[in-house]
């Protein structure tokens, strides 16, 4: 039998995807958000840096990671170059502060672009979920279980 609730989770999770998609994009204000997707390979394993320091905004340009363990430091540093947030992590103790440059004109226009594309493929992904319970729906009528009114 159909199942509404079902279709209605998969859109959300697709709407919450697209959410999280847009938090690490940095606009006007650096969010520690941006910084939620950096995983280190430390311990064995591969951990969240969020999990590994806090981070706090010291300005609406600047984070700190207070990190803590201090053994740790030169491999966040390498994962935070990695990770290509367009920003030089300066070690200042146990403290890492990424200084972000303010936003050109031209990086505007490249988030613009940036933006239209996540969307899109929400979009689609949106589509191709209401296209399988639409499809679902159509079988279940030719199957004679739901009685179109």
């Amino acid at each position: 039998m159909f199942n509404k609730e079902n279709c209605t989770e998969e859109m959300n999770s697709s709407i919450n995807a697209f959410s999280n998609e847009l938090k690490n994009i940095r606009t006007g204000r650096v969010s520690p958000d941006i910084l939620k997707t950096i995983v280190v390979d430390c311990y064995g394993s591969k951990t969240p840096l969020t999990q590994l320091s806090n981070i706090n905004n010291l300005d609406n340009m600047t984070l700190s990671v207070n990190i803590w363990d201090i053994s740790l430091l030169k491999i966040i540093e390498k994962s935070i170059l990695d990770s290509n947030l367009g920003v030089t992590p300066q070690t200042d103790g146990s403290n890492i502060l990424l200084k972000f440059p303010e936003l050109t004109a031209e990086r505007r226009k490249e988030l613009v672009k940036i933006v239209s594309e996540f969307s899109e493929k929400f979009k689609v992904s949106i589509r191709n979920i209401r296209r399988k319970y639409l499809d679902e729906i159509k079988n279940f009528e030719k199957e004679k279980t739901i009685i179109n009114r």
